[in-house]
């Protein structure tokens, strides 16, 4: 991101969000960004092209110029909002958001049970 920003494809904004309570860096794309992600998404397209010229399937549902079109990291830098924000039912948001909930306190546990490893391990040296 960093060298994104460097080079003038990214702009960064400072938050301090009141949710998560740290400092938090927003990164948009700049103008530049812009027209690389253009230029990026017309040569994906062209691979896109040649796989699906080279591989025929009877019947292919994959449209890659939309995904191209409409491909988002969004997700990754704020996957609840994202789901928030989605065009599902509630019934649809809840389930996601369970199953997030889940995976994160699998982590956690995960997360908690190395560290005791660790301080064990130190507490025996």
């Amino acid at each position: 991101m960093k060298n994104l920003e460097e080079n003038g494809d990214l702009i960064k904004k400072d938050d301090i969000s009141s949710e998560t309570g740290r400092p938090k860096h927003l990164y948009f794309l700049s103008e530049q960004g812009e027209e690389k992600l253009g230029d990026l998404r017309e040569n994906l397209s062209k691979y896109f092209k040649f796989i699906k010229e080279r591989f025929p399937i009877e019947d292919t549902n994959f449209d890659h110029v939309t995904f191209l079109k409409e491909a988002t990291f969004k997700v990754w830098s704020s996957p609840v909002e994202h789901v928030i924000q989605r065009d599902i039912s509630d019934e649809e948001k809840l389930e996601i958001l369970t199953r997030m909930e889940s995976d994160l306190t699998k982590m956690l546990e995960k997360i908690l049970k190395e560290k005791k490893k660790l301080s064990t391990n130190q507490n025996e040296k």
